[in-house]
């Protein structure tokens, strides 16, 4: 009996033996992967993706061109400095590919592979987003931020946008009539203020001959200017003698006349202009296409103000005296028609004498007259919200705290891609 229990016993521990090897077993990846990953053989997580360490429980941030970058080392601990193409691939860290060490054959523009926050920023790992160092902006910290917004007087433009401005527009290179296409690696990651100067055309047509008044005698003929600042305050300039553009000499000094009286205006509201006369070539302005009609008596100029720009109002004509009689435009844009007779014919009241010919300047009378006809939804009532819904109204001081991405005195501008 002794023998038969012993034999009992260990046929019984066999089979135990035998009953635990034969249990599968699983493997203990640290956390469990944070549920946000594989467990896989030896005990390692296979993070899914963005997401990433050793339990894949912290978040990856997002990557872009990385604004400077510098080889890691050795990050695979292979001992080797001559990775093969010099470039290590699908690195966890740096999956779009890394220097280990830099090669002696790189070229310009090479070293700025993609990377976590564009390498101007620290990931979040609890959220997963960038908090960029000064000076950058964008989910990826991928593009340099313009100073101040611009200070709501421009635009936040990249250098590839600036490149393709055209000359003649105080934007571009001066020195070539030909837009750059810029599209090295920081085509989409320099960026800088454009500002958005206004420019307009003043054009003063009359039915006489006239010269140059006699100094220190106030010009007989002349035109006072009403202008409009970037907060919509108004402003009316001195007289501006008028000269008859015949030559160009003479038309420059009417440009000139025009700019000093605006630069007059008080407390240098307007501090610098830049005005030339329609038709010059080779000037800062020419990229304005604009022509001087024929037969012009009168003033033609162009003025853009390179100081106080922004969405500016057009001026207007506040004042005007003449020995003769005139007809002016303020032309910001040219409407060109001919409207057919009608019966009744149109009655236009005037507030001095008016004769000759609108079109042209010439002796004829009356022979054409623009009739502006406002749309329908002119007269309609239309809400307007405050800070046009994108940004929040200070009532104290009345002024736009405007959401990202937005600009303007009222917020209506889009500034830069609000990621």
């Amino acid at each position: 009996m002794g023998g038969r229990r012993k034999m009992l016993l260990a046929s019984g521990l066999v089979l135990v033996i035998v009953a635990l090897l034969s249990v599968p077993t699983l493997a203990e990846c640290p956390n469990a992967c944070s549920g946000n990953g594989a467990c896989m053989a030896k005990d390692m997580c296979n993070c899914y993706k963005n997401y990433e360490g050793n339990d894949c429980f912290d978040r990856t941030c997002q990557f872009g061109y990385a604004h400077a970058d510098t080889p890691k080392g050795d990050i695979n601990m292979d001992q080797l400095r001559n990775t093969p193409g010099w470039i290590l691939q699908d690195s966890q860290e740096f999956p779009a590919g890394t220097y280990e060490y830099f090669s002696p054959d790189a070229v310009q523009n090479e070293a700025h592979f993609y990377m976590e926050c564009s390498n101007k920023g620290l990931c979040d790992r609890s959220l997963g987003s960038c908090t960029c160092f000064d000076g950058y902006e964008g989910v990826a910290c991928q593009r340099a931020a313009c100073p101040n917004k611009c200070s709501g007087h421009g635009t936040c433009e990249s250098i590839s946008e600036l490149g393709l401005k055209a000359p003649g527009t105080l934007f571009g290179n001066p020195d070539n009539a030909n837009p750059v296409a810029y599209d090295l690696w920081d085509s989409k990651v320099t960026y800088g203020c454009t500002a958005t100067y206004k420019a307009f055309v003043l054009h003063v047509y009359t039915t006489g001959t006239y010269t140059a008044d006699t100094a220190g005698v106030p010009p007989e003929n002349y035109v006072r200017l009403r202008l409009f600042d970037y907060h919509g305050e108004s402003y009316i300039t001195e007289a501006i003698p008028i000269v008859n553009d015949v030559t160009s000499t003479i038309a420059d000094s009417n440009a000139a006349a025009v700019a000093a009286a605006i630069k007059r205006v008080p407390n240098q509201t307007f501090r610098n202009v830049l005005c030339e006369r329609i038709g010059k070539t080779n000037g800062d302005l020419d990229g304005y296409v604009i022509s001087a009609r024929a037969s012009s008596k009168g003033l033609s100029v162009i003025c853009q103000f390179t100081e106080n720009p922004g969405r500016l109002r057009k001026p207007e004509v506040a004042a005007y005296g003449f020995k003769g009689v005139l007809f002016f435009e303020n032309q910001f844009y040219k409407p060109v028609s001919v409207v057919a007779g009608t019966s009744p014919n149109y009655v236009i009241t005037l507030d001095r004498a008016f004769s000759g010919n609108s079109l042209d300047g010439g002796a004829n009378i009356i022979l054409y007259a623009y009739k502006v006809t406002p749309p329908d939804k002119a007269y309609q009532y239309n809400y307007v919200s405050q800070c046009s819904g994108r940004g929040i109204c200070d009532t104290e001081t009345g002024v736009c705290d405007c959401f990202k991405g937005y600009t303007n005195d009222n917020c209506d501008t889009q500034n830069i891609l609000a990621l």
